[in-house]
């Protein structure tokens, strides 16, 4: 995938870091290692259900300590909710 960003101006890809297949209590770090590989940024982008908002923060530049850099980024979800909370 992350072969895909060579040569281009511009590509977006969206991925969901907690998959959408089955229940995961932590977040997969597939997307994460595209954007290293791809040596690209990771724009964090919301749907928070309970207060019906959406948007996108900052760019985050992965620093390849992937452990680090995740519990960075799950910061700035504290607070949001997702369509079924239940299955978070």
């Amino acid at each position: 995938m992350s072969d895909h960003f060579t040569g281009r101006k511009k590509i977006a890809l969206a991925v969901a870091p907690k998959g959408t297949r089955s229940k995961s209590n932590e977040w997969r770090s597939g997307f994460y290692w595209i954007a290293v590989e791809a040596k690209v940024p990771i724009l964090l982008s919301f749907l928070d259900f309970k207060a019906k908002h959406t948007g996108v923060g900052d760019l985050f530049y992965p620093t390849g300590d992937a452990d680090k850099d995740i519990a960075e980024m799950k910061k700035f979800y504290v607070g949001m909710e997702g369509k079924y909370p239940h299955q978070d």
